[in-house]
């Protein structure tokens, strides 16, 4: 297929990188998109996997020695709060809210794309969160980020889903 040259304005191959009238050096969009595509998915990748695998070791020691406790404890809750503000902005989460007693976590589009031990560790946060600041805490809801469709429960025993 030809296309005008943008300099001269000859007529030449959508595959030439250079005008052979001018010298005109051409690009090429098709590459420039799937490139722009694969940066995205990169970086997308990369967030996701440095919040879940950066954190977890040392998650998980808070997390088992926390989850039980009712010591209102502000390191916590401030450690916790940044937490839940990281899988906000990586999408593991679309906000998290109390409603009366009862939490609620709205779920994002790359809490669907984890596995099980991920989604449960990032539930857990939220619950220790919340359960540190309301000792009575006893059950958290977990909804949809999109539809808002309630889609289970986590407690101390886990995650259900409806």
């Amino acid at each position: 297929m030809l296309k005008k040259c943008k300099e001269c304005g000859d007529m030449i191959s959508d595959k030439a990188t250079s005008c052979s009238k001018c010298g005109y050096k051409t690009v090429r969009v098709g590459n420039r998109k799937s490139g722009c595509l694969w940066v995205l998915v990169l970086i997308t990748g990369f967030l996701v996997f440095s919040v879940f695998s950066d954190r977890r070791n040392e998650e998980e020691k808070i997390l088992q020695a926390k989850i039980n406790s009712h010591v209102v404890n502000k390191d916590i809750e401030k450690k916790f709060a940044g937490l839940i503000q990281d899988f906000i902005k990586t999408g593991v989460f679309y906000k998290v809210e109390k409603f009366g007693d009862v939490p609620h976590v709205y779920i994002g589009k790359i809490f669907k794309q984890v596995g099980i031990d991920e989604k449960s560790n990032a539930l857990k946060v939220a619950f220790i969160y919340f359960k540190n600041l309301d000792p009575r805490v006893k059950v958290m809801s977990i909804y949809d980020g999109y539809s808002g469709e309630h889609i289970g429960r986590f407690s101390e025993s886990g995650f259900d889903v409806d």
